[in-house]
């Protein structure tokens, strides 16, 4: 599994025989929590003890959730996580990899009957940006395109 994120969800990429499965392990909502941080502590010092207090408290919540992904099937992750969603390959009409200044990217492009195409922008880290691009290439080379 590579994780990947848009603004702000992150979600772990879930590689199946026939579908991409997108697992949120967190967003929003995870990542405040009430802080133990006194309003006068955060006067004098800033609020950068909050932002790390918070940044941990997602981390952990993330590592509990990726412990009870490895007991679930695919289907059961579509189910119980909320947040999450499939892309059938079949509906794939092109992925996009792209490297810049910015960070590492995963673009579909996908085809909704009725609907123009839409489009999921993923962001990856370098060394999961390779090892997704070498899992779809190698599922669905046809449709993989690489800047």
């Amino acid at each position: 599994m590579a994780r990947g994120y848009t603004y702000d969800i992150i979600y772990d990429l879930c590689f199946t025989d026939r579908r991409l499965i997108l697992i949120c392990l967190s967003d929003v909502s995870h990542s405040t929590k009430p802080s133990n941080i006194s309003a006068l502590t955060e006067l004098f010092i800033g609020g950068g003890l909050r932002l790390h207090e918070e940044k941990r408290h997602k981390m952990r919540f993330e590592e509990e959730r990726r412990k009870t992904l490895k007991d679930m099937t695919p289907d059961q992750m579509l189910q119980d996580i909320k947040g999450s969603f499939e892309i059938p390959y079949e509906k794939i009409q092109s992925i996009k990899f792209s490297k810049g200044i910015t960070g590492s990217y995963i673009e579909f492009l996908m085809s909704t009957e009725g609907k123009s195409n839409s489009k999921i922008k993923v962001r990856l880290r370098r060394p999961e940006f390779e090892e997704a691009y070498g899992v779809i290439n190698e599922i669905i080379p046809s449709k993989v395109k690489k800047d």
